[in-house]
């Protein structure tokens, strides 16, 4: 929030992804497995940028395949504003980039939003219903939610998981991928 507040988030984002790009450039150049990565998109990005043209250009640059870069936006930037979002996601998709919806169940989760979205990837946020007081409540809205993103044609990853007991609740209820510290903090590259 600071970084949108003074304007420096597009700097920022910028560098991040041009670094992402000579990361992935790199593993190319070594033959290592090339794992796509997702990079963030802020609201004030997408006002300042056509993100898609930046993008574009940037995995040209790097001789990257635009489904190695994945883009991620929060829930919270539909609000904001949706038709300048939308047109966003529109114009990544010409481009060949898959956007996925970051924070799902964090914010005031629209159900209106995902049918008009064209998002291929729901993340769905574990620790917003860690405030839940009632855990079978929690996991039929978590199962049902799964269910509706894979109807729709999404994938789903589960982010945010820290117990083995969670890993199997969400593979049971059919989630493609989990993340989280269950597996690892974050760590430097190498």
């Amino acid at each position: 929030p600071l970084m949108e507040e003074t304007g420096l988030i597009t700097r920022l984002d910028l560098y991040l992804w041009e670094e992402v790009c000579q990361m992935l450039q790199g593993w190319k150049a070594r033959n290592e497995n090339m794992v796509p990565i997702s990079v963030n998109v802020s609201i004030s990005d997408i006002a300042a940028l056509d993100v898609a043209q930046v993008l574009w250009e940037l995995v040209q640059k790097y001789q990257l395949e635009p489904k190695l870069l994945l883009v991620e936006i929060t829930e919270s930037m539909l609000a904001q504003n949706l038709k300048m979002v939308e047109n966003t996601i529109a114009a990544l998709h010409r481009k060949g980039f898959a956007v996925l919806m970051d924070d799902f169940g964090s914010g005031y989760s629209s159900l209106n939003i995902l049918k008009n979205l064209p998002i291929q990837v729901l993340k769905l946020d574990i620790l917003f219903f860690r405030q839940s007081v009632d855990i079978g409540r929690e996991r039929i809205i978590i199962r049902n939610i799964l269910t509706m993103a894979h109807e729709l044609q999404m994938k789903t990853i589960a982010e945010g998981v820290e117990t083995a007991e969670q890993v199997e609740f969400l593979k049971a209820a059919g989630c493609d991928i989990v993340q989280g510290y269950v597996y690892f903090k974050p760590m430097p590259l190498a």
